[in-house]
């Protein structure tokens, strides 16, 4: 799989894109907790955000899961190809 660029992990969030959900998440830097691009709070200012490739990474961060959108309880499918 490609390298998404910030640009285009900005437009997911900004559209609330499913079809990002498990291939990055993201946070606002003053938040206390990371998201997954479908999220349907309030987004945050480009220039707040941070980007993460797994939950553990945002976890180590300092961040816990949403209330709103519970990354946490996100299950991946395998089988789906994300291009």
């Amino acid at each position: 799989m490609k390298e998404l660029t910030d640009d285009e992990k900005y437009n997911a969030i900004v559209n609330r894109n499913k079809k990002y959900d498990g291939i990055f998440w993201f946070c606002a830097k003053a938040s206390e907790c990371y998201c997954m691009p479908s999220c349907k709070a309030r987004t945050p200012m480009r220039q707040n955000i941070r980007y993460f490739d797994t939950q553990v990474e945002a976890q180590s961060a300092g961040y816990r899961p949403c209330k709103r959108c519970r990354p946490d309880k996100f299950i991946s499918n395998p089988d789906k190809k994300w291009y």
